[in-house]
């Protein structure tokens, strides 16, 4: 029972930290104070901490070491690191999907695109994002490498930060805007279908390139 209740309080904490992120409330660099949450949400501080550890694996905080816990602030050259290893990676499982996807892989993802433009439809970033993941890696899981796999999802959960901060979602008026990820992704799905191996290739690199957009 007591482990039931550390869980509950953990999710209690890790869903207000987080939810207060994919609003905007907490800017990036902005830190949290382990003593201002537990008065906040009268819990603990075992739990804050255990959530930190979540957060911080999702890429969504830095955990520094004598510092404390802070929103994760990337800078310039880690997004262009992270959508460059995004590109290497994706591209390369993909190549090695086609050889794998099957007819029900291919309504999966259609499924999950129609499930995605409905979110950003609704303005619901978090949905959104969690099946923009679930897409990518339904993709990348086709290629059977363990790692392939395991760096995909740490590289789209540090991503994530970035499409929250950096303007992906919300126009200069901090207002939710519909994303273009659901066309792109047919797009890919189409060349999976059709097996065109060197453009599927292409589109992915070309989709991964975040930083573009980004606010200088």
């Amino acid at each position: 029972m007591t482990n039931e209740k550390s869980l509950s309080l953990k999710q209690k904490v890790y869903q207000h930290i987080k939810e207060a992120i994919f609003q905007r409330k907490m800017a990036p660099g902005f830190q949290l104070i382990e003593t201002d949450i537990s008065k906040q949400l009268q819990v603990s501080r075992t739990p804050i901490r255990d959530a930190f550890q979540q957060l911080s694996k999702e890429g969504l905080i830095d955990m520094i070491p004598y510092r404390g816990a802070f929103i994760a602030n990337p800078s310039h050259e880690e997004i262009k690191d992270i959508c460059h290893a995004r590109a290497v990676i994706e591209s390369a499982a993909a190549e090695i999907a086609l050889d794998h996807l099957t007819t029900e892989d291919v309504i999966l993802l259609e499924e999950l695109v129609k499930k995605e433009e409905l979110a950003s439809f609704q303005k619901d970033i978090e949905q959104y994002l969690s099946i923009n993941k679930q897409f990518h890696l339904t993709i990348v899981q086709k290629a059977n490498n363990q790692y392939f796999s395991e760096f995909a999802e740490i590289l789209l959960d540090k991503t994530n930060i970035y499409l929250i901060f950096y303007d992906q979602f919300f126009d200069h008026n901090n207002h939710f805007r519909i994303a273009q990820s659901p066309n792109e992704h047919r797009r890919i799905i189409e060349l999976l279908k059709n097996g065109q191996k060197q453009e599927l290739k292409a589109e992915l690199v070309k989709h991964a390139q975040i930083s573009k957009n980004m606010r200088s």
